[in-house]
């Protein structure tokens, strides 16, 4: 009877360790809780997988990263330790992150305690023993609004090996961090890249009803950039547009988590496999919009609704007339209704009706070539255009040959231009809708503030919406100018007609000539050298073609002039069409890789003992401690050291400058952070002369170029004010 008892007692006992899960001792790290989790209390013969888990908990105001972290941030890492090789861990289940924005960077991460999954492969021959210890070394990066920490923590757990299969039914903690897992879906989904955009098209296999704050999480770091995306929903699928990653070829397939909610107000999320397309599943006729149109899923820099893209774009416009390449037909139709505005006012406002018509006419032009050339798969947008040399190069001879119409070579563009016309009305009508569009197509190589956001998120919409953004910026940009014609004390304000006007005229064609040297300058840096030597050989071939059409004019032998002109006018065209096939073997270097071609300073990575030969010999020096995984390191790089003060400061000041990047482990670098108190990255430290090791002036977290230039020039005038200061004993390391 005791022996039944106690055999009860063991059952009962045995079935209630069964259904609790276990628990190694919960790690605190300075500013996280991180424990391993098993759902099941044991272990025994027969097992084929055992559940584990990882729960990971921050401080308050920090967090923690998702598989991928987006801008910045580390994903959590483990290497696990089992009691043999035959034990095989799967990846990391997470669930749906959340967009953590900073600034212009998006990351994504868990600001509440997450449990990240994994199923392990159980050997059947288990150790003959009455338990097995698993463990695991946990790396992850934990950051707050300031500065990012790596962490790292040994978890261990000890499993009894029993000899009958757990029946304990799923544990809570589990049952939990499974119910928010994506659920995986068959949907067909595919990617397609269209010039500096990924478009992808998710198919449901039911009707889905309109959805809301839709947000699709691509697992590839190489396929997209984060800044914004945007979605539509039709009947023929869910359809997202984001900036391409400039390693986007690297990628044929990837997992995405697509989470948005339902009218009923749950919150869904699903997770699906993405391929590569080429452009014929993504770039299908899309037939009836479902629910309300299509808005961003997030932004951070762009408009969020079609209102706020007029605005915008009307703003844009208005500013784009203060652009070199615009500005000179401005100020010169302006000048032209002087003489009008007191005589004939009606001619006024009909020139500026004329005017804004051509405007709009050239925009509407401009909108329909792009979305035909959106819906055949290739690149879209304002100035996508200025990817092509040859266009550069056209654009600039534009610009030429304006310059040399305002410095009077040839007079042909004179009465086009509207200065000393004495041309019959119907002509005169016909000039001035022609300088309308002449404006719209020197304008195309300018972007404003306000108007590159505006024009890029509304060629990511349909059609409708980029049409009515780009008349807003049409209308921005014959705005002032309808002013003067229709608000007669404003052209009153302008000066009397005189002999001013000529000199302002040819002053007006060096803006002009600038913005043919940067358009020059650009096919330089997409061809080479060579390349843009053809191009300006074409320009000098096109100065020759109109100066001999000037010549002509004023000359009885017309056709002798004229003859050389079109010979003239053919090398510029054989020349310009050409430019490409001069190409240099190596090509121009990529600025967006090679963010310090045009630094002032050379920058260099961090070595100790080189840090030390500067200190030594009283060489100013700033250091900066920075990972690509810190939002705040990349935010002040990009605001405050790589700003063009600040390049100029430090080469002016004589300043080294070296970068201690802390992405991987880094001994040396550790040992400097800890040397200052610091136990993370971003720290900036400003060796002036006469400093050493451990002396440094430390700069705030937060970075701006004048505050950089403020601290180091207070640190130099303080260092020069101390006259009495040792010289450095700092020994050199060998």
């Amino acid at each position: 009877m005791v022996l039944n008892k106690v055999g009860i007692f063991a059952l009962l006992f045995g079935t209630l360790l069964s259904v609790v899960s276990v628990w190694a001792e919960p790690v605190k790290t300075m500013y996280s809780t991180v424990e391993l989790l098993a759902e099941s209390a044991s272990i025994s013969a027969g097992q084929e997988r055992l559940n584990l888990g990882i729960a990971i908990s921050t401080e308050p105001g920090w967090h923690a990263y998702w598989s991928n972290p987006g801008d910045a941030g580390k994903e959590p890492q483990v290497n696990w330790n089992f009691p043999s090789e035959h034990w095989i861990p799967g990846e990391l289940a997470f669930p749906p992150p959340k967009v953590i924005p900073y600034d212009t960077l998006i990351t994504y991460g868990y600001d509440d305690a997450v449990v990240l999954l994994t199923e392990v492969d159980v050997p059947q021959d288990l150790p003959q023993a009455d338990e097995v210890v698993i463990s695991a070394e946990l790396n992850w990066v934990v950051c707050d609004d300031e500065i990012c920490v790596p962490e790292r923590a040994q978890l261990a757990m000890t499993l009894p090996v029993g000899t009958q299969p757990s029946t304990a039914p799923p544990n809570s903690v589990f049952a939990t961090a499974r119910d928010k897992l994506p659920k995986p879906v068959t949907w067909p989904a595919m990617f397609h890249v269209k010039g500096d955009l990924v478009e992808f098209r998710i198919v449901p296999d039911h009707a889905l009803e309109a959805i809301s704050n839709p947000y699709l999480f691509i697992h590839s770091k190489d396929l997209v950039n984060y800044e914004y995306q945007s979605y539509s929903q039709f009947k023929e699928g869910i359809f997202f547009t984001m900036p391409v990653s400039r390693w986007s070829d690297r990628v044929d397939t990837t997992s995405a988590i697509l989470t948005y909610q339902l009218a009923d107000g749950s919150n869904q999320a699903i997770e699906l496999n993405v391929t590569k397309d080429d452009g014929t599943f993504v770039a299908v006729n899309v037939s009836e919009l479902v629910g309300s149109p299509a808005d961003p899923a997030f932004s951070i820099t762009g408009p969020q609704t079609l209102l706020a893209a007029v605005v915008a774009a009307f703003i844009g416009g208005i500013l784009l007339n203060l652009m070199p390449c615009v500005f000179p037909i401005l100020s010169l139709k302006a000048i032209s209704i002087v003489e009008t505005t007191q005589t004939n006012q009606r001619q006024v406002r009909q020139s500026g009706l004329l005017y804004t018509a051509g405007i709009l006419v050239a925009f509407m032009i401009i909108g329909v070539v792009l979305l035909g050339i959106r819906s055949s798969g290739a690149a879209v947008g304002w100035g996508f255009q200025l990817q092509s040399s040859v266009v550069n190069v056209i654009l600039a001879l534009i610009m030429v040959a304006i310059s040399l119409n305002l410095l009077e070579v040839f007079e042909f563009g004179t009465r086009l231009m509207g200065l000393g016309s004495n041309l019959p009305e119907t002509s005169e009508k016909t000039g001035t809708f022609l300088v309308g569009l002449l404006a719209v197509v020197v304008a195309t190589p300018c972007v404003t503030p306000f108007m590159a956001p505006a024009i890029g998120w509304a060629f990511t919409q349909p059609a409708f919406t980029a049409v009515v953004t780009l008349i807003a910026l049409g209308f921005g940009l014959a705005f002032p100018y309808l002013l003067i014609c229709f608000i007669p004390a404003i052209g009153r304000l302008l000066p009397r007609p005189g002999a001013w006007m000529t000199n302002f005229r040819h002053f007006m064609a060096f803006p002009m000539l600038l913005t043919a040297i940067w358009l020059f300058w650009v096919v330089g840096r997409q061809l080479g050298a060579t390349s843009m030597a053809v191009a300006l050989l074409s320009a000098t071939a096109l100065g020759f073609t109109l100066w001999v059409y000037g010549r002509g004019m004023l000359s009885s032998t017309k056709v002798a002039w004229y003859s050389l002109a079109v010979v003239g006018l053919a090398i510029t065209v054989v020349l310009a069409v050409n430019v490409e096939n001069y190409r240099d073997n190596r090509g121009a270097k990529n600025t967006i890789v090679e963010r310090s071609d045009d630094s002032s300073y050379q920058l260099e990575n961090f070595d100790e003992v080189k840090l030390d030969q500067y200190i030594a010999t009283n060489q100013p020096t700033f250091v900066y401690f920075t990972a690509d995984w810190c939002i705040t390191c990349k935010v002040n790089e990009r605001v405050a050291l790589a700003s063009d003060e600040v390049r100029q400061f430090f080469a002016t000041q004589n300043i080294r400058v070296l970068e201690a990047d802390w992405t991987t482990e880094d001994p040396t670098i550790t040992k400097w952070l800890e040397m200052y108190d610091r136990v993370g990255v971003p720290m900036y430290l400003y060796f002036p002369t006469g400093a050493s090791r451990t002396s440094a002036i430390v700069l705030p977290q937060i970075l701006f170029p004048q505050i950089v230039i403020e601290e180091i020039t207070a640190a130099n005038q303080s260092n020069q004010t101390t006259s009495l200061r040792p010289q450095s004993t700092t020994l050199l390391h060998t």
